[in-house]
């Protein structure tokens, strides 16, 4: 099988492939449910153990589409999941012991992305742009090498 083929994977969410000997890794669109979600966040952290374990793979380089970090989605997805958001026109779906588990998840997930980056045996890179929230500019810190846009901005 070629690797190419190997390494692609895409949904909502993520997009993996090969672009020759560099495992791509893009995060396409609402990050935050996505990393509290456990087969998704499993999709993410099982490409780590993939790009790792074949020898045509060099490199990892995660990146991410424009908007998907951004304060405003993770605002929303902290007055969403925080007991205490009685914010208008956000809709209470789940009771707020689950909405915890949400938060607790997220932060679980991100240091596993840590761990994973730091104990990456091939070198990692992780390339980001436009606005970005401080768990995420934080997380990319792990990687060996680091890149942003000219419009990246963390906040």
């Amino acid at each position: 099988m070629p690797m190419t083929d190997e390494f692609w994977y895409e949904d909502n969410a993520l997009k993996t492939y090969a672009e020759g000997p560099v495992a791509v890794l893009k995060i396409k669109c609402n990050v935050f449910d996505t990393i509290t979600d456990l087969a998704e966040s499993g999709k993410f952290i099982s490409f780590f153990h993939k790009a790792e374990r074949h020898k045509q793979i060099k490199a990892l380089m995660i990146i991410n589409e424009g908007g998907c970090f951004n304060e405003d989605e993770y605002d929303r997805f902290l007055k969403r999941v925080m007991e205490d958001s009685n914010e208008p026109g956000i809709e209470r779906n789940e009771t707020p012991m689950f909405e915890k588990a949400h938060r607790t998840r997220q932060i679980n997930i991100l240091n596993r992305i840590i761990l994973q980056l730091v104990d990456f045996k091939k070198i990692s890179v992780v390339a980001l742009q436009q606005h970005v929230v401080t768990p995420f500019f934080g997380a990319s810190l792990a990687a060996d090498f680091r890149y942003v846009s000219d419009d990246m901005v963390f906040s």
